[in-house]
């Protein structure tokens, strides 16, 4: 028999840190949620990203290997190879959190904007499931 395999988005955010484990067709199998703390830089940040990691893998029991990939949601400007170009309101501009992550969680990674993530996730599962054309708009923080 196969082994589970599962997938992990994470959602960074001026307030807050939000991630969710789930399956390969989408079906969340726990979440959870850690505050940004103020004028946190790279390595909290990415601090805060491994305890998500850490903390969905332990609520769910689910091998950290058993993680195909780490999907990560930033506020702001991100180029095609993952690295973050600029953010509003965090301190990761300029910053391949690509390659820091991928180093450190062994696993693969794939940056990008959040509110275009957020519209492509809509698009695959949510409200524009069955819609020819999507648009999104998501106020925030930033």
């Amino acid at each position: 028999m196969a082994a589970k395999r599962y997938f992990i988005g994470i959602d960074i955010g001026g307030t807050k840190v939000y991630g969710g484990l789930v399956t390969p067709a989408g079906e969340i199998v726990t979440v959870h949620k850690l505050p940004t703390p103020s004028g946190a830089g790279v390595k909290e940040i990415v601090a805060l990203i491994i305890k998500i990691v850490r903390a969905l893998t332990l609520e769910a029991d689910v091998p950290v290997k058993a993680v195909m990939g780490i999907g990560l949601a930033i506020p702001g400007i991100v180029d095609n190879d993952g690295r973050v170009i600029a953010t509003p309101n965090l301190k990761l501009g300029n910053v391949d959190l690509k390659k820091i992550l991928q180093k450190r969680l062994k696993c693969s990674i794939s940056v990008g904007n959040d509110v275009n993530l957020g519209v492509l996730g809509e698009r695959w599962l949510g409200a524009g499931r069955k819609a020819d054309n999507i648009v999104g708009i998501f106020p925030g923080t930033g």
